[in-house]
């Protein structure tokens, strides 16, 4: 459902309310998002012509999924 959820918002270019859905995620115990979750915005954004904010994306996911 997670994963579902951040695919909507990148589909609707709504890419800080998936941020913000990433970023939540991870402050919790809980299951945090997975390389799934970071790829489906890397894919949106590359679509949507912004590869810097793509290339971000893969650098946070390093971040938090090492």
């Amino acid at each position: 459902i997670f994963n579902a959820m951040v695919k909507v918002f990148a589909r609707a270019k709504e890419f800080e309310s998936a941020w913000c859905l990433i970023l939540n995620r991870l402050k919790r115990p809980i299951e945090g998002p997975n390389m799934d979750s970071f790829a489906i915005l890397i894919r949106r954004y590359a679509r949507a012509g912004t590869p810097f904010s793509a290339i971000y994306g893969f650098v946070h996911s390093n971040l938090h999924l090492v």
